[in-house]
């Protein structure tokens, strides 16, 4: 109920603040924190409008990165130019378009049974951090919905357009 209201906010400050300045903010609070803040994800919700998007995510990165705080994030959008992000982050893509897996991006792969060929995605971020520390591999996800018809079933990370 609350994530339209959150993205709203969140695609007001992409829009509205500069890129430096959402990366100071984010740093301020990372380091404030008790805890040491080793990785930042980006994109979990949400994606790339546009390739000004992009621009800034590789300000953030930079920023965070020069920090000592890793990056690291999913988009769906391969149309776009990822290769200044690719510099400064790890970035899983939905699909290929773009050689993108070639370049450096992890390719997520939906599944309803692991094939055995690949990694599959534990879904749990604190035993597994190979999304931040490989580059150019396929990775895994099983469905997680059951034998119900959903829209997802045919666009979800554009497995069926491809």
């Amino acid at each position: 109920m609350n994530a339209l209201p959150f993205r709203r906010r969140q695609r007001e400050i992409m829009d509205t603040v500069p890129a430096p300045v959402i990366a100071k903010g984010i740093l301020k609070r990372c380091l404030g924190r008790e805890l040491k803040v080793k990785l930042f994800r980006f994109g979990q919700s949400g994606d790339f409008r546009d390739q000004r998007d992009i621009e800034t995510m590789v300000v953030i990165c930079r920023t965070l990165t020069k920090a000592g705080i890793g990056c690291y994030g999913f988009t769906s959008r391969t149309d776009l130019n990822l290769k200044p992000l690719l510099k400064t982050a790890h970035i899983g893509v939905s699909n290929d378009k773009g050689n993108w897996i070639r370049k450096g991006a992890n390719r997520f792969l939906i599944v309803q049974h692991p094939s055995g060929k690949h990694f599959v995605c534990p879904k749990d971020c604190t035993i597994c951090d190979r999304c931040s520390t490989v580059r150019g591999k396929i990775i895994e996800t099983e469905r997680w919905w059951g034998g119900q018809m959903t829209f997802n079933d045919f666009c979800d990370y554009c497995m069926e357009w491809e």
